[in-house]
């Protein structure tokens, strides 16, 4: 599986098992920041 943030330059690269990681990445881009793509 593969993700790429599309908020900014995160990317994961890797199996289901460990996808927690790109949920716990998603979190800190729901805390009140802006981006004017969204």
């Amino acid at each position: 599986m593969k993700y790429n943030c599309k908020y900014c330059k995160f990317t994961w690269e890797g199996f289901p098992d460990t996808f927690d990681k790109v949920l716990t990445h998603e979190k800190t881009h729901k805390k009140g920041k802006t981006h004017g793509d969204m």
